[in-house]
């Protein structure tokens, strides 16, 4: 009878692809370890404050309270026709879950994974979900102690919500030390011309790539990556994501010529991409450019938001031919892991579609809101156009106040901006403004290092990096500069250099070379600026400005003269698309809320931050956002 039962565990996935769901439902009953749980009340874990202004109330945030942080294993269930969005949730890590029926509108539901087992009692990390050809789910995911990746399935595939998981008897299916130590598997993708599964998660080389013919035992790959699936130096990679890229028409794929696949990984505090070729029949990824490492070209982001937005994942909704893309979105308020005193902490980003953008050379990723989320809009908005605003000035945009909203504008004149989250009084305001660089992003690189090669430091008491580029510009002696904010206690230092250092990404630097070669013709790199440290009168918590680049094609928004911002405002969350989402932008903002006669701060002025130098926001459109039903 044991040797029944063991053999009855193996087959269960074994030949998965020609079962019928019944007979895998009897066959689960057998694998007597399912994991279900509730989402009881943390002992001592305050109730979440949903009287907290600063609640989103249509992203997904942990319901009831507590934290979330990393998007785990989404996916369509062709089934049941529901979307499943599972998340890291609590300490130890747990997998939350929420299911949708459009990816707006959710409901909770219990813990999906729980940390029961020996080998994963210090939490359940990240991971995916794969779905099998024959449209059953199988979750491959990684635990606490960075050296074993696990796979679990539906107990019960009758239940529309596929509630209860069950953990294969055979875990961990990757251990070392035959395997490096890494975490957060990728969802698994099947190649015809080897017939079998392959699976890749993160080490600190980069992505190391197994392969299955049963999805049970994994063996590693040989190849000439030393097993890779691609190699890096950036450090760990988390969170890794591999998919087939889709272009600008749902559906279609690259061509012959085009690069056919996108690989992401979560480093350095960022969500890094490459757009390249994948050869399955050595299980290799190929660069399309010259940058062969992960990080090395801070235009490659998923979100400019450094240190806000990440971890996030992707999959393919068959539904609408489309990769959606979640990601994890930090608070920026003091608020500890358990959420503090306010209960909950962290908030899954809006769904986003990612398709390639081949109207640029070399292709590029572009980013747009899942059209889904029109659903939430009041009414028919309201409508402005011409608006003119001086040389240094604002303008309140008069018919719009909320702080639930979205909005499409699109300005001309460098400097042009929206102030969100304003009160009437433009003390309290969020400001997102598009800056003019000409010139290619290697003479102006946000977020980016040059380090060592000084000829001269000097301690500043300007906060413009275009200063320090100035001073560099003016001596036959600079060849590149780097201009480090403000970090705590620490001056703000303009750095000369004699030598041109390798770029590296680093949080607080903007650098610069002077003699970059030029961008190729008709492609223009600009700068979106946002800045929070006007967002609120609160003295506990200060804001930062965050720049990042945005590249546009010839003849399109930018290199005509006019930006487009698509603006989402939800109370503390503000996602900005920027030039039709060839760029992103994640921030967090926490007003000071109507008090003591103090202003709600629910209003929008437009900006122009350069003096002497008007701006025009040629169109504006808003519509105030209705709650989504978040249950």
């Amino acid at each position: 009878r044991k040797k029944k039962k063991k053999t009855v565990v193996v087959c269960s996935l074994e030949a998965v692809a020609g079962m019928t769901r019944a007979v895998l439902v009897v066959l689960l009953v057998v694998v007597a370890c399912s994991c279900v749980a509730g989402r009881e009340q943390v002992a001592g874990q305050p109730p979440r404050a949903n009287d907290d202004p600063h609640l989103p109330l249509w992203h997904v945030v942990p319901t009831p309270h507590n934290w979330m942080n990393d998007p785990n294993g989404p996916f369509y269930d062709p089934v049941h026709k529901q979307y499943h969005l599972m998340y890291q949730y609590r300490t130890p890590r747990l997998w939350g879950h929420s299911v949708s029926s459009d990816m707006v509108h959710w409901r909770q539901l219990p813990v999906a994974l729980n940390n029961d087992k020996p080998y994963d009692k210090g939490g359940v990390f990240s991971g995916s979900t794969t779905v099998l050809r024959n449209g059953t789910a199988v979750i491959s995911y990684s635990v606490s102690t960075n050296d074993k990746q696990c796979l679990a399935w539906p107990t019960n595939y009758s239940d529309p919500d596929l509630v209860q998981w069950t953990k294969f008897s055979g875990n961990p299916v990757i251990k070392a030390p035959s395997a490096p130590d890494g975490r957060d598997p990728t969802t698994a993708w099947w190649d015809d011309g080897v017939g079998k599964w392959r699976m890749a998660y993160g080490t600190k080389e980069g992505a190391v790539v197994y392969e299955s013919t049963d999805f049970l035992k994994w063996s590693p790959v040989h190849n000439a990556q030393d097993g890779y699936l691609m190699q890096s130096v950036t450090g760990q990679w988390e969170c890794p994501d591999f998919y087939v890229a889709q272009y600008n028409k749902r559906g279609i794929e690259g061509g012959a010529d085009q690069p056919t696949h996108v690989i992401k990984a979560s480093t350095t505090g960022q969500d890094f991409w490459l757009l390249g070729s994948y050869d399955p029949a050595t299980a290799t990824f190929s660069p399309q450019t010259k940058d062969t490492q992960m990080a090395a070209n801070p235009a490659n982001r998923y979100d400019l938001g450094h240190g806000i937005y990440y971890a996030s994942k992707t999959f393919f909704d068959p539904v609408k031919t489309r990769q959606v893309l979640f990601g994890w979105v930090r608070e920026e308020r003091p608020s500890g892991r358990d959420g503090g005193p306010f209960g909950w902490s962290s908030v899954q980003a809006l769904p986003r579609s990612v398709v390639v953008d081949d109207s640029v050379a070399p292709p590029r990723l572009r980013y747009e809101p899942i059209e889904e989320l029109q659903m939430l809009r009041v009414g028919s908005g309201v409508t402005k156009t011409g608006i003119r605003v001086p040389g240094n000035s604002s303008i309140a945009i008069d018919g719009v106040s909320g702080a639930q909203l979205e909005i499409r504008a699109v300005l001309s004149g460098t400097g042009c901006g929206l102030d969100v989250r304003a009160d009437a009084a433009h003390v309290q305001f969020t400001r997102i403004s598009v800056e003019d660089d000409a010139s290619n992003n290697q003479h102006y690189m946000t977020g980016t290092d040059l380090g060592g090669d000084d000829y001269n430091v000097t301690q500043v008491s300007y906060s413009d990096p275009h200063l320090c580029q100035a001073v560099c510009n003016a001596s036959s002696r600079c060849l590149a500069w780097t201009f480090v904010q403000a970090d705590g206690p620490g001056p703000v230092r303009c750095c000369l250099k004699d030598h041109v250092p390798t770029p590296k990404p680093k949080v607080g630097c903007v650098s610069g070379i002077k003699n970059a070669p030029p961008p190729p013709p008709g492609i223009k790199t600009l700068t979106v600026v946002t800045d929070t440290t006007h967002s609120t009168t609160n003295t506990s918590w200060s804001g930062r400005v965050i720049e990042g680049p945005v590249v546009v094609p010839p003849g399109n928004q930018g290199s005509d003269g006019t930006i487009a911002l698509h603006v989402f405002v939800d109370h503390s969350i503000i996602e900005t698309f920027v030039a039709d989402g060839r760029a992103v932008v994640t921030r967090r903002a926490y007003p000071v809320p109507a008090a003591s006669g103090m202003d709600e701060a629910t209003r929008v002025f437009a900006v122009s931050t350069q003096p002497n130098q008007a701006c025009t926001v040629v169109s504006f459109q808003a519509w105030e956002l209705q709650a989504a039903n978040l249950t």
